[in-house]
């Protein structure tokens, strides 16, 4: 995550300034709540008698879905964030 923010910062050729931190600040709380919804899904799965790996896999394919599009919805509403006008 943190390449990818900085690999932003260096194609946009801007500072880490406040703007650019808050957007990165933004980022890692989506990435986090998207981790605790997975690992939330994989317990449910657990307790309902699936087993180890299938839960995973399970847990991941109903989980896309929601995950890309609040991370598209995010990144969408950062844009003018990024943006100097």
């Amino acid at each position: 995550m943190f390449f990818g923010i900085a690999m932003g910062l260096l194609l946009t050729q801007s500072a880490l300034g406040f703007m650019a931190f808050l957007g990165a600040l933004s980022l890692i709380g989506i990435v986090i709540n998207n981790s605790i919804m997975l690992v939330d899904s994989m317990d449910n799965l657990k307790r309902k008698g699936v087993e180890g790996t299938e839960s995973i896999v399970r847990a991941s394919l109903s989980r896309m879905r929601p995950i890309l599009t609040t991370a598209a919805t995010t990144l969408i509403g950062l844009i003018p964030l990024s943006t100097e006008w």
